[in-house]
């Protein structure tokens, strides 16, 4: 499971794209206010979060048509640029991934 948040993103996504499919088909991601969404094909399992407000990732939907190939899911949130990944708004959502992740797969 990996969690990437705003710029971290971007480096997800080149790093992904310069692996061997047998290791990105092992990757579940979970990406938090992305500057840059990561399709769902590049790994194993993605999924782009970001609230309504955040101006960070709606700068490359609206301006670059991104959205292809991509899960996004909006999280609900009355803070007008509500960026941080330790916002209150992602909080359940995090714990739910890794809770999601470990049933699925187990722990290592």
């Amino acid at each position: 499971l990996l969690f990437a948040h705003s710029q971290g993103a971007i480096i997800v996504f080149n790093a992904l794209e310069g692996l061997p499919q047998e290791v990105r088909d092992r990757v579940v991601l979970r990406a938090y206010a992305p500057a840059k969404y990561i399709p769902r094909d590049l790994c194993y399992d993605a999924l782009n979060r970001e609230t309504f407000l955040d101006p960070i990732p709606k700068a490359q939907h609206a301006y670059l048509h991104t959205r292809d190939g991509c899960t996004i899911e909006y999280v609900p949130s009355d803070k007008v640029g509500d960026h941080s990944f330790l916002s209150p708004s992602f909080d359940e959502y995090q714990r739910g991934d890794v809770d999601e992740f470990l049933n699925r797969y187990g722990s290592y």
